[in-house]
């Protein structure tokens, strides 16, 4: 069991590496091909890709819970489960027919527990610290020692959203102001980072 639980962790890692390493493809595309030199903002349509890379950035990290999710929530107690549906059914968690296990017949509890979560996470979305750290409570994972990054992955989500639901709008237009938020490499970097060492400090507490 112990060696499985190391491969799983091992896979967590590796996905979220190879993730980042697009992100990183990303920041590297605007920096050698579209950043140029001399000083001052760069056109919105090419810091656009930085904007690209936040929601990807976004995105490796709510594959990094989902999946994390999808491994540790099977194994919960009553007071998590409780709050998620069995598959196939509709309506609050908590109730569902004897009929509505029918189609489940041949499966063992275990596979049922987990097919039930799985469905219950495809429509999952962390859009919040609170959201991230219900989450991390309902896997059994203290949040005391990945604390130190809520503030900037709070910031990164802010912004995401920003971008998602307000292509990135300017709050301040006028004149000498583009029409989008400031944005820059170093921005992307220093989050990247955050998600990295946050990923590192949750598996740690696994």
């Amino acid at each position: 069991m112990r060696h499985w639980a190391l491969d799983k962790k091992q896979q967590l890692r590796t996905t979220a590496n190879d993730n980042l390493a697009r992100v990183d493809n990303l920041i590297n595309v605007y920096q050698v091909h579209l950043l140029g030199a001399g000083k001052g903002r760069r056109p919105v349509a090419s810091s656009d890709v930085l904007r690209g890379a936040v929601v990807f950035l976004h995105a490796t990290l709510e594959d990094f819970l989902r999946t994390l999710a999808e491994w540790k929530l099977p194994q919960a107690g009553h007071d998590v489960l409780k709050d998620i549906p069995l598959i196939g059914t509709s309506g609050r968690a908590e109730k569902f027919t004897l009929g509505d296990l029918e189609p489940h017949r041949a499966k063992t509890i275990n596979q049922l527990f987990k097919d039930s979560v799985s469905a219950y996470l495809e429509k999952s979305n962390y859009n919040n610290i609170g959201e991230l750290k219900k989450l991390l409570e309902s896997c059994g994972i203290s949040t005391a020692r990945v604390a130190r990054h809520f503030n900037e992955i709070g910031r990164l989500m802010a912004r995401r959203h920003h971008i998602v639901h307000r292509v990135d709008q300017n709050d301040n237009p006028g004149r000498g102001h583009h029409r989008a938020k400031p944005i820059n490499h170093g921005n992307l970097h220093h989050w990247k980072r955050v998600v990295n060492d946050f990923i590192d400090d949750v598996l740690n507490e696994i």
